[in-house]
């Protein structure tokens, strides 16, 4: 095992903090919230990437997305049909709760790295759900979500997540990180200073005696 890729956190008020990962084949960067109270990871899926907003079926109980939530929402999709990695089982639903919200999606596979060059990649595919739709949810400023809640997974879940739904990223990070499975995350306490993120291991120049965390 080695240490592992750092990743760059952009403070928004304290409310959030987002980061760059790229997914696919030829990669794509996301700008993505990693999140601590989520234990899914999600992406817009292409879907999202029109300019009519989708209405919920009549034949359900879902309202219509929200004006500031789609707005927020538009255009961010990972557009999955320019990815050759890309895997989705376009039957199976799945929801996964986000605030005060949700999201509703299909589970999805694709390639996963820390860096623009791929050279700091999960060794498998990282499930994640593709999201067509989502209710009474606070917008976010990306691309989508990385939970970084420790809920553990079955056997199924991860040797089947297209069929039996997404697990969480760190169940998956166990099971397919060439890296230690540890992280560790430098919160910044103000919306100019990057906060960091570091798969593998931890940073100890950013504890030092005087660093405002």
């Amino acid at each position: 095992m080695k240490s592992g890729p750092t990743v760059e956190l952009k403070n928004y008020q304290n409310l959030g903090y987002e980061g760059k990962m790229w997914f696919g084949k030829p990669l794509q960067q996301m700008n993505v919230t990693f999140d601590a109270g989520s234990a899914q990871s999600w992406l817009y899926s292409e879907s999202l990437n029109t300019e009519k907003r989708p209405e919920p079926k009549s034949n359900t109980p879902e309202a219509p997305i929200n004006e500031a939530t789609w707005a927020a929402a538009k255009g961010k999709g990972f557009v999955q049909s320019k990815s050759k990695s890309y895997k989705e089982n376009e039957v199976i639903g799945q929801e996964v709760s986000y605030g005060e919200g949700k999201v509703m999606g299909h589970p999805a596979q694709d390639k996963a790295c820390f860096d623009p060059e791929g050279t700091n990649c999960l060794t498998g595919s990282l499930s994640f759900l593709s999201v067509v739709n989502f209710l009474y949810m606070n917008p976010i400023k990306g691309n989508g979500v990385i939970g970084l809640a420790p809920t553990p997974a079955t056997n199924e879940d991860l040797k089947d997540p297209l069929t039996k739904g997404v697990p969480g990223f760190i169940a998956q990070l166990k099971e397919s990180s060439p890296f230690d499975p540890v992280f560790s995350i430098y919160l910044s306490n103000d919306a100019k200073s990057p906060g960091q993120m570091t798969f593998g291991g931890y940073d100890m120049t950013l504890a030092k005696e005087g660093k405002k965390s």
